[in-house]
C-alpha cells in the first residue's frame, strides 16, 4: 500500500503549521514546519514532494528521499529553511540520494552566531522507527534527518567512519537540537 507524504507527516504530527514553497527552475517542492516535533519546544522542517524528483543513474527513476531537519524554537527558522531549500536543490541537481553516513562538507556556518558548518546524514532516531520509510509507487521512500556539526566533528566522521560516530552520539547523548551544543569529546 502507498502513502502520500502528506498523509505520512500528518498521520504523525497532523498538519504543517507552515508550508514553504521552494520552486527551482528544474524542481519544485515544499518544506513543511511542524512545531513540538519532536518535543515540545522544538521545530522540525521536512521537505514534501522531493521523493518524486530527479532521475538517478541515467535512469528514470524518482530521488525516493525526503529531509528533515530538526532545531529547539528560538533559532531562526526561515534562514533554516533557506538552508534545507538550498541542500533539497542541490541533492536534485546532483542527481543522487543522501546516503546515511554520509557528510555534507562545511560551507560556512548555518546561521549568523553558529559554529555548526557541515551536516551529518542520519536517520531521523528522535522520531518513531516507522517515520523514516515509507512506500511509494516507484520503490521505497527514506527520510534523513540533516544533523548539524562542527567542522573538526565532520572532519573526524570523514577519518573515522559513520559507525564510530554514531557509538559517540549514543555514548555521549549530545543534544542534537541544540544550534549552540558542546562539541563531542573526540578520541584521536
Amino acid at each position: 500500500m502507498t502513502t502520500s507524504i502528506e498523509s505520512h507527516y500528518s498521520t504523525f504530527f497532523g498538519p504543517p503549521r507552515v508550508v514553504y514553497s521552494a520552486s527551482g527552475e528544474t524542481d519544485e517542492f515544499s518544506v513543511d514546519l511542524f512545531r513540538d516535533v519532536p518535543c515540545a519546544g522544538a521545530t522540525t522542517l521536512l521537505t514534501r514532494g522531493l521523493c518524486n524528483l530527479g532521475e538517478l543513474h541515467r535512469e528514470r527513476h524518482p530521488l525516493l528521499q525526503e529531509l528533515m531537519f530538526s532545531f529547539w524554537d528560538g533559532f531562526d527558522a526561515e534562514k533554516l529553511i533557506e538552508l534545507l531549500v538550498l541542500i533539497g536543490h542541490e541533492t536534485v541537481e546532483g542527481r543522487r540520494p543522501l546516503l546515511w553516513g554520509e557528510v555534507l562538507p562545511p560551507s560556512g556556518p548555518i546561521l549568523p552566531g553558529v559554529d555548526l558548518s557541515a551536516f551529518y546524514v542520519a536517520q531521523p532516531s528522535y522520531l518513531a522507527p516507522s517515520f523514516g520509510e515509507l512506500e511509494q509507487e516507484h520503490g521505497t521512500v527514506r527520510i534523513r534527518w540533516l544533523v548539524p556539526l562542527y567542522r573538526h566533528e565532520a572532519t573526524w566522521v570523514e577519518q573515522h567512519g559513520h559507525e564510530q560516530f554514531e557509538d559517540l552520539v549514543e555514548t555521549q547523548d549530545p543534544d542534537l537540537l541544540d544550534l549552540r551544543r558542546p562539541s563531542l569529546s573526540l578520541p584521536d
